[in-house]
């Protein structure tokens, strides 16, 4: 999760998990309407990337 999908706040200095995660993957587990994702934590990796282009979600599962 990056600093642009979390909240920063003020009392603790630290961020805080959005709940609303967007997600297009619409052939996965956690999809939902609105295109949302319900998984309770994503993994995003590899810990090596260096762009977005880089990056997948570990958490996907497909439905079915």
């Amino acid at each position: 999760m990056s600093l642009n999908e979390m909240k920063k706040n003020s009392d603790c200095n630290c961020y805080e998990r959005v709940n609303h995660i967007k997600c297009d993957v619409k052939n996965c587990t956690y999809h939902s309407e609105g295109d949302v994702c319900h998984a309770e934590m994503i993994h995003v990796k590899p810990s090596f990337a260096t762009s977005e282009n880089d990056t997948s979600c570990g958490t996907f599962q497909a439905k079915g």
